[in-house]
């Protein structure tokens, strides 16, 4: 939970603004009802992620949002 505004909120802003709108955006969250990941993908993030989850998911959001960023791959540690 943001204050202030939602995450949907914030994912529109930020592709709203010249200097964030390409930026790669993973949204994660425990809100998994109602559509969340049609409306975060809608709203303009290029990845859900919904809570709890493990690391290798993680990874593996991370490094389809960046491949389809063309950004390198995430490595495991």
């Amino acid at each position: 939970m943001l204050p202030g505004m939602s995450g949907l909120e914030l994912v529109q802003r930020l592709r709203s603004s010249p200097q964030t709108k390409t930026v790669p955006i993973l949204m994660i969250s425990a809100h998994t009802n109602y559509g969340m990941a049609d409306r975060a993908k809608a709203a303009g993030a290029n990845g859900f992620l919904n809570k709890p989850f493990t690391l290798s998911q993680l990874r593996s959001a991370l490094a389809a949002v960046l491949h389809a960023k063309g950004e390198s791959a995430v490595t495991s540690r």
